[in-house]
């Protein structure tokens, strides 16, 4: 799985596998490779067929750019990622499978013998490429996040929102950013220098390649979530009374077990530290 991440961050692919390939792409390609052919004289009078064969080899050195299933595998070019992914997975599983695996391995192109006799996976350091892991955990943060600030603020994981970013590097971003748009659920990526350029009220997450903001009304209506926020801070400041009380009550306290007096004081505490929590939001929500 690593090594695969490592390849997405490296050679970045368009698309998972060349089935992926919609057909306005194809379409767009054909295009470009006829008119290149139109004008280079070399080309221009060769028989159709000939263009069509010349074309589809073309469409296959496509395949190989953007599909992840088809490039070559950064570790190992004689081999696609489909290849390597495949006989990997197959040695892994040959321990508790062996007759079915050792099937498919034999059929493979590019194997020899059977896969008995080869070497099991092992982890070699020397391949570990770790600048690239960490700069893809990176991508990984920026779509938890995006995704973590939708369900604390109870918008909809569908709903398409703005991202600014303010990174010193934005290559790595910038490369990935249809993974980012995809997984993330959001609409554009705009870099940013400040928070200032963000919009108005952004949530804020400080990541450690770079920091992330949304507005917050593309996350949820601004008027309605006060009205939400005022009626839990309400409903909150009930139970602390409600448990100050209790632990006011000299009555309860001589009599309650002290599993009892304990658990009220943890509830308190609880809600005490929500209503700071809610009175934090409503405030931003006010500035």
């Amino acid at each position: 799985g690593k090594d695969v991440a490592m390849q997405i961050a490296a050679l970045n692919p368009r698309f998972w596998d060349k089935s992926q390939v919609d057909q306005a792409t194809l379409d767009e390609e054909k295009k470009i490779l006829l008119v290149q052919m139109a004008n280079d004289p070399k080309m221009a009078s060769k028989p159709d067929k000939v263009k069509e064969g010349i074309v589809a080899g073309k469409l296959g050195k496509f395949y190989k750019e953007n599909c992840l299933m088809q490039q070559e595998f950064v570790k190992d070019n004689a081999v696609s990622v489909l290849h390597y992914v495949l006989t990997t997975a197959l040695k892994l599983l040959h321990p508790f499978v062996p007759f079915i695996t050792d099937e498919i391995y034999r059929s493979l192109p590019g194997t020899q013998g059977s896969i008995m006799v080869q070497d099991f996976p092992r982890y070699n350091s020397k391949l570990s490429y770790k600048k690239e892991s960490t700069a893809f955990e990176g991508i990984m943060d920026i779509i938890k996040s995006v995704r973590a600030v939708k369900t604390e603020t109870g918008c909809a994981p569908s709903k398409k929102v703005t991202l600014y970013v303010m990174a010193a590097n934005r290559r790595m971003i910038s490369a990935n950013a249809d993974s980012i748009l995809k997984l993330g659920g959001a609409a554009e990526i705009k870099f940013v220098a400040s928070k200032e350029e963000a919009g108005e009220k952004p949530v804020t997450k400080v990541l450690p390649n770079c920091t992330l903001f949304i507005p917050m009304g593309e996350l949820v209506d601004l008027e309605k979530e006060k009205e939400r926020l005022e009626k839990e801070l309400e409903r909150v400041t009930g139970e602390i009374r409600r448990a100050d009380g209790k632990l006011n009550n000299q009555g309860f306290l001589s009599k309650a077990p002290k599993s009892l007096v304990d658990s009220e004081r943890e509830k308190l505490n609880k809600f005490c530290d929500l209503r700071e929590k809610l009175l934090s939001q409503l405030k931003d929500l006010q500035d």
